[in-house]
């Protein structure tokens, strides 16, 4: 099939290439609508896998598109010509090249578009409704732009790195800043959501628009986790406290939530004025990936990539943890300790360590440590005082860090 060719048959070529090659639209999965296709029976179509991918989270082949219109369309006639319009679709033969033209076309279109709409009815839009057109069409733009360049003679706003800090000095004195991310790893069990609504908790305490999202276990325990660090506070004191409006705890489903899920997230807390500076993820292994990947490692480190990207995208901080290989148990942990690929680890800015021996346990206490410090050093560790059960952290190098 000629180039030419697949643009006049170009809905054909898009429903085609979407089944055959899933990952076009998950990655596109933001603009491609219906109102993208011309033809009717095309839109049927894709409405039919729009529906299946929303209840089950995949595009269906062929085979299965075919039985979903059996099932769903009585009357015979229409039936027959949407089938015909499938057969059509399904015999289309296209190579990565080719895929590679549709997906170039697909950005272009959609971006006509939105410009179409833009100059169609300027007078049917008000001006937030304009804007978010406008804004639409350089996020399009911009999509397949995969590289950043800036010259050394730039001006930058803000030529000293401005830190969020945790209140706790072991990573205070280097920090993660906006645009950054800092991980820690852990075994199971060991302490991962204490650190992690610790943090958020001196984030929200420190002024710093926080959302805190949580996976496993009950909603409710993170509560009472950030009320015991707080002293348990009563529910009036809650309420008239202005830091506490800083914080948002919330749920997501494990090992069924996507970045492109957090994304979306974020997109609405920001609709709803409440712009994060931290997103504290409670944690990574908890995300799928958007795409799908033969091995799991993969999609670790494709994870890590979107989450740096959001943290850019959005101007934000993030914090989370991962999970230590079973040879991290009760020993000594390392950046090759992670599990999964070592690979997840390259795009935090710091990687800090946590181990609790069961005698470290029995006395509140455990060991941290920087395992990767990407604007510093990489200090020893420190035996600090860790007790879940009052949410108290502090290290010996600052004793006025306790809550």
């Amino acid at each position: 099939m000629r180039e030419n060719k697949i643009i006049s048959d170009f809905d054909n070529s898009i429903i085609n290439a979407i089944v055959n090659n899933p990952k076009l639209y998950r990655d596109n999965r933001n603009y491609i609508t219906t109102d993208l296709f011309q033809n009717k029976y095309v839109k049927y179509i894709f409405k039919v896998i729009l529906e299946y991918y929303h209840k089950y989270d995949n595009i269906p082949n062929f085979q299965f598109i075919e039985e979903i219109i059996k099932d769903e369309q009585g009357n015979e006639k229409i039936s027959k010509m949407i089938l015909d319009q499938l057969f059509i679709i399904r015999s289309i033969e296209l190579s990565e090249d080719q895929i590679q033209f549709i997906t170039d076309n697909l950005i272009k279109r959609l971006k006509d578009n939105k410009i179409s709409s833009l100059k169609l009815n300027p007078d049917k839009m008000d001006e937030n409704s304009i804007k978010k057109t406008v804004d639409e069409i350089a996020e399009i733009e911009q999509k397949n732009k995969k590289w950043e360049m800036k010259y050394i003679w730039d001006e930058i706003e803000n030529q000293d790195r401005k830190t969020i800090p945790t209140k706790l000095e072991l990573i205070d004195k280097y920090g993660i800043s906006k645009g950054e991310i800092g991980l820690l790893m852990a075994s199971t069990g060991v302490g991962k959501s204490v650190f992690l609504t610790y943090i958020a908790n001196n984030f929200m305490l420190g002024g710093y628009k926080t959302l805190h999202l949580v996976f496993e276990g009950n909603i409710d325990n993170y509560i009472i986790n950030h009320r015991k660090k707080l002293d348990n506070p009563t529910e009036e004191q809650l309420k008239k406290g202005k830091t506490t409006a800083n914080l948002k705890i919330i749920k997501m489903a494990s090992n069924m939530t996507t970045t492109k899920d957090i994304e979306e997230l974020i997109k609405d807390q920001i609709n709803q004025d409440f712009i994060p500076d931290v997103v504290v993820i409670d944690y990574v292994d908890c995300i799928i990936s958007n795409v799908q990947t033969k091995e799991h490692w993969q999609g670790d480190i494709g994870i890590i990539n979107e989450l740096e990207h959001l943290s850019q995208k959005y101007n934000i901080a993030i914090w989370s943890a991962v999970q230590s290989n079973r040879s991290g148990i009760n020993k000594e942990l390392d950046l090759s300790n992670a599990a999964g690929s070592i690979s997840k680890l390259q795009k935090a800015s710091m990687v800090i360590a946590l181990t609790r021996t069961p005698e470290q346990e029995s006395r509140n206490t455990a060991d941290l440590k920087i395992l990767k410090n990407r604007f510093g050093n990489k200090d020893g560790s420190y035996d600090a005082t860790w007790n879940p059960s009052e949410m108290k952290i502090k290290t010996p190098i600052n004793e006025a860090f306790t809550l």
